[in-house]
């Protein structure tokens, strides 16, 4: 039965048991006993959510309920659209992915790979959900990142999943989803129209025109997105870039960096515990400006990765005083050991992206 039964309980018990179905595990029980060492006693009760689906290859339909394979939070589809993914080739562990310059007047700065080194996929399908307001309250990791931002504020619970990254499920109670907008975006079926899909891909919620009209505004938007991947040192990062528009004074007037966009870090750890400790971003705007911005960890936080197929996200933001460009750059990591011991830090690259405004037609930024 724990093949196929969902159960909700603090620290996502959910999650543990998917990953170990996924690996093949007889049974969860090695996993669960660590969460149990690491959870207070009166955290454990637990709560049947629903039943596991089969994965598809065809896309979901809106109103799809699933868990979110890397960071296990319960979500619901709103929009599945068609994206184009940059995958840059993995290098070898012991290759340096570019060679160190001065740039923006910093110095030993690693040069970014061009985005003509990426392979290109047309048919990457990707997922704008809501993300259940309990999980992402139990679970930072779940919460950064998961946003939709405009100029104007942003919305929590909305995230942009991968295909590979949901797990769908059919719930226990059709309608047990918390969220603000979800009662705006979904209604209960009516008996006489039960759901259409297949067993493995009801979605068992009806769309309402709120959500129609959702789903016209952020394909219009989405329609421009691309994401962009690289892998190095069992380590894979993932962003996906989104133009917000023109950022305006209170009397109308445009600044000396106008354009804004947002985007979204995915990072992924396939091997061994470790720790990201620093940054360092190159930002190239299409009038040939270079900015070079480092620090200590993201967002405030030094995120750790102790066990594989860990996961962080979050969501950052970029101006530039051009339509258009491009930046990248480099997270650096330790491993993690016993005690208070820290190897010596590794470079880790975050694939270069372009910036581009689709409404502007003044010239291309010269892109890489």
């Amino acid at each position: 039965a724990t093949s196929t039964m969902l159960l909700q309980a603090p620290l996502h018990l959910h999650l543990l048991l998917m990953q170990a179905v996924r690996a093949g595990a007889r049974t969860p029980w090695p996993r669960l006993r660590r969460l149990v060492h690491a959870a207070p006693p009166r955290s454990l009760g637990l709560e049947e959510i629903g039943r596991m689906t089969t994965p598809q290859s065809q896309p979901y339909n809106p109103g799809q309920y699933f868990i979110h394979r890397l960071l296990g939070y319960r979500g619901v589809v709103l929009l599945p659209w068609r994206t184009r993914l940059f995958t840059y080739p993995e290098l070898p562990a012991n290759t340096e992915f570019g060679g160190s310059s001065s740039i923006g007047g910093v110095n030993n700065v690693r040069e970014l790979r061009p985005v003509s080194r990426a392979n290109v996929s047309d048919g990457a399908w990707f997922y704008q959900s809501l993300c259940d307001a309990r999980d992402l309250r139990a679970h930072k990791k779940s919460g950064i990142g998961t946003m939709n931002w405009t100029h104007k504020g942003h919305m929590a619970g909305v995230d942009y999943v991968d295909h590979a990254d949901i797990i769908p499920y059919t719930p226990e109670r059709i309608y047990n989803f918390e969220h603000e907008w979800f009662p705006s975006f979904f209604v209960p079926p009516r008996q006489d129209h039960p759901p259409t899909q297949s067993a493995d891909s009801r979605s068992y919620l009806m769309p309402t025109r709120a959500l129609e009209a959702w789903q016209a505004t952020a394909t219009e938007r989405l329609a421009h997105c691309n994401m962009f991947r690289a892998k190095s040192r069992d380590i894979q990062i993932t962003v996906m870039p989104t133009f917000d528009g023109l950022v305006r004074d209170a009397h109308g007037q445009i600044g000396p960096k106008p354009y804004v966009w947002f985007y979204k870090v995915t990072i992924e750890n396939f091997g061994r515990p470790v720790q990201l400790n620093s940054r360092s971003w190159q930002v190239h705007d299409g009038k040939g400006s270079i900015q070079v911005f480092q620090g200590r960890g993201v967002v405030g936080s030094y995120p750790t990765f102790e066990q594989a197929d860990s996961a962080f996200q979050y969501t950052s933001f970029v101006t530039l005083a051009s339509p258009t460009g491009y930046m990248g750059g480099s997270y650096m990591f330790s491993e993690i050991y016993a005690g208070e011991n820290r190897s010596l830090p590794f470079e880790v690259e975050i694939p270069t992206f372009q910036l581009d405004a689709p409404l502007e037609t003044s010239p291309a930024a010269p892109i890489p």
